[in-house]
């Protein structure tokens, strides 16, 4: 299924990874890495001041996809914004 997906044949896949394991482990990184980089992008734009709460609320609400207009990266595993909203205010 990753090698269709990704267009190669599942040897190129057995080439590149010897195991379903160095597999996540490297989709993990990559995944990681994209992270990193948009919270270093975006870390200028956070207030930090105001009550700790709130200062570790701004960054949550600049990078999650609370709504539609901020979905999560395609295939990351991330919940869908209806869901996330609501373990976020229900777990006040």
């Amino acid at each position: 299924m990753v090698a269709a997906t990704a267009g190669v044949s599942p040897t190129q896949v057995q080439y590149y990874f010897r195991s379903k394991d160095e597999l996540v482990a490297a989709a993990f990184e990559h995944v990681g890495e994209g992270v990193e980089r948009g919270v270093e992008q975006r870390a200028h734009e956070v207030d930090r001041s105001g009550n700790p709460r709130e200062v570790l609320r701004r960054p949550l609400h600049l990078w999650l996809p609370l709504d539609e207009a901020r979905p999560a990266p395609r295939g990351c595993g991330w919940p869908s914004p209806r869901s996330l909203r609501l373990r976020l205010c229900c777990s006040r």
